[in-house]
């Protein structure tokens, strides 16, 4: 699936963008760091899903117990940063919210780099 509007993107897809990026739970990400991150993955997957979702697949084939806890922390920060919204200026990034504290998007996920 190809598209080009980032804001209309669901949850699932959004988190897909951020399993598949270099970002790590332990970096203990910010609001601000989540949205960059899933941002700069789907600019270089060029609005192209299935370049993520094939890396999610890998990883689930290869590491199910890896993917699983990637996947609850990847959705679990598209939740608290307010990426999953219908309108993209109300999320918790460009509110200024901090409800996804670093704390809080990396709590229980314990995965290897």
């Amino acid at each position: 699936m190809v598209t080009t509007a980032f804001g209309r993107l669901n949850p699932g897809a959004l988190a897909q963008l951020l399993f598949a990026c270099p970002l790590q739970p332990s970096e203990l990400p910010s609001p601000t760091d989540i949205l960059a991150a899933v941002e700069a993955q789907f600019s270089a997957c060029r609005g192209d899903l299935m370049s993520p979702l094939e890396v999610v697949a890998q990883e689930a084939g290869d590491r199910p117990e890896l993917y699983a806890a990637r996947m609850r922390w990847a959705l679990r920060c598209v939740g608290l940063a307010h990426l999953d919204e219908a309108d993209p200026g109300r999320s918790a990034v460009a509110a200024g919210n901090a409800d996804c504290g670093p704390a809080r998007c990396s709590r229980g996920a314990n995965l290897a780099a």
